[in-house]
Parts: C-alpha cells; sequence; structure tokens
C-alpha cells in the first residue's frame, strides 16, 4: 500500500509518496521457499532488503545497485557477497541462499528480487522489507509471518535383531533441512558402525554376546 503526506504551501500542493514494497508470499510455512519482493519509487533505489527475524535469528538479504551484488548477513555479521543466478550458495546460522535459483531484475525505479532460501529459523517469523532510494529511506516494514517446522529424521529400518557376527543396513531421512547428513552412533556401544555415506550406515554386531 502506498502511504502518502501532503504538504501544502500556499495554493502549492506536494505529494510526498513513500517506497511501494510488496512481498509473496506473504505467509505459509515450510523450510524452503521462493520469495519475491517487489520495490517501486518515484526515484531511482538503491538499496533494497528483505529479511525474516524470530528476535534472536535473522535472515537478512541485501541488494545493492551500485556492485549488483546479494549481500547475505545476519544483521551485523555478513556471510558473503554474491551474484544472484551466478555466484555460490551461501549460509548463516539462520539460513541458506540458494544464489543459482535467485535472481534480481532491475528497471529504472522498480527493483523485484526472487529469493530461494532454506530457513533454519524454527518456529514462526516475521517477514520484513525496507529501502533507500536516491530521496527516500523507507524503515523495515512487516509483511507477515512464516514458519518453519522442525527438523525430523527417520531411521529404515526402524529395528532390527542383528545375530552375532551379523550386519544390518541402516538408512536415514532428514526431512525440513538443507544439510541431509546425520551423526551415527550405538547405544550401547556394543559392535562397531561404518557409515557408507552420510545417510547410510552399516551396523556390525559382535561375534560374541556381551
Amino acid at each position: 500500500m502506498r502511504r502518502a503526506v501532503a504538504a501544502g504551501v500556499g495554493n502549492m500542493l506536494t505529494i510526498l509518496a513513500a517506497i511501494v514494497m510488496t512481498l509473496s508470499p506473504s505467509s505459509g510455512q515450510g523450510w524452503l521457499q521462493e520469495f519475491t519482493a517487489t520495490y517501486s519509487d518515484k526515484y531511482p533505489l538503491k538499496t533494497v532488503t528483505f529479511y525474516a527475524s524470530n528476535g534472536a535469528q535473522k535472515c537478512e538479504v541485501k541488494y545493492t545497485v551500485g556492485t549488483g551484488l546479494l549481500t547475505l548477513s545476519d544483521g551485523v555479521t555478513i556471510a558473503g557477497n554474491v551474484q544472484a543466478g551466478t555466484g555460490p550458495i551461501i549460509r548463516n546460522a539462520a539460513c541458506v541462499l540458494d544464489t543459482p535459483r535467485s535472481a534480481v531484475k532491475v528497471a529504472a525505479k522498480e527493483i523485484t528480487m526472487r529469493l530461494t532460501l532454506a530457513l533454519e529459523i524454527r518456529g514462526p517469523s516475521s517477514l520484513w522489507m525496507a529501502a533507500v532510494s536516491a530521496k527516500e529511506t523507507q524503515a523495515p516494514v512487516s509483511k507477515g509471518t512464516w514458519t518453519v517446522p522442525p527438523v525430523a529424521v527417520t531411521i529404515s529400518p526402524i529395528s532390527a535383531e542383528v545375530l552375532p557376527c551379523k550386519s544390518q543396513k541402516f538408512v536415514a531421512n532428514v526431512a525440513n533441512a538443507w544439510n541431509k547428513a546425520v551423526t551415527w552412533t550405538i547405544v550401547p556401544a556394543t559392535g562397531r558402525i561404518e557409515v557408507v555415506d552420510g545417510n547410510t550406515a552399516v551396523y556390525y554386531s559382535p561375534c560374541t554376546r556381551p
């Protein structure tokens, strides 16, 4: 929504319009999502920002027209600066920016960021937008909420009876997370486990029962 302030001097009336910002989707849930943030103003834009935050964690992406780069940060520490569509994937504690699947379209007085983000802020977060143009600064405005489900790990098979000197393969599936690798342990520590890859392991039972 465009907000306007009317300033009149004598018979002259000037309309000062704020930077218009729209976000899609502005609500929902999921850990991997493409957000489309659009900014427009009557003056050329200089920087545009989108971020998700729960107050403790923050995933902030800023595009700077002067450099043509996206910057991922937590609001304080910069994780990296990349070019949308061609740069490497970068991450911080709050999210992963899938740079190859993201894009920025710059027109004369409008910028659209299409950001593919793997959010790692568990639970609900607020979605915010901000921008700076040649003559205006739009402070952060809340545009909606997003909920990221908890990480879920399942193992197949969920149980097995392994005879002495025999083996059993187990496969782990990780949902709602960018990092799919798991750490395998044996409790109690009898026999040994051989990790085939991050998600597959083979358990070897001892040849004699403890």
